[in-house]
C-alpha cells in the first residue's frame, strides 16, 4: 500500500515538473524590432533629389545608381553588410 502511495506521488511530481517546463518553454519571447530598410532607403533617395540642384533633365540612370548605393549602405543596420 505505501509503494502504491510512493508510486502516485513520484508520478504527480513528475507530471507537474513536466508542466512547469513546457509552460515555461513556451513564454512568447519580446520580438525585436527590426528596422524597415526599404523606408529608410526611399527616404535617403527622395532626400538627395531634393537636395540636388534641378535642372532641365532628370537624374540620369548613373545618378540614380549612386545614390541608391549610397541610401543602401547608409541605412543598413551596424554589423550588417548592405
Amino acid at each position: 500500500m505505501a509503494n502504491r502511495i510512493r508510486s502516485r506521488w513520484t508520478l504527480i511530481a513528475i507530471s507537474l515538473v513536466i508542466l512547469l517546463v513546457a509552460l515555461a518553454c513556451s513564454e512568447e519571447a519580446t520580438p525585436t524590432p527590426t528596422p524597415d530598410t526599404g523606408a529608410a532607403v526611399q527616404r535617403a533617395i527622395q532626400q538627395a533629389l531634393a537636395d540636388r540642384p534641378s535642372g532641365p533633365q532628370g537624374p540620369s540612370s548613373d545618378e540614380i545608381a549612386a545614390l541608391v548605393q549610397a541610401a543602401v549602405v547608409a541605412s543598413a543596420p551596424e554589423g550588417a553588410s548592405p
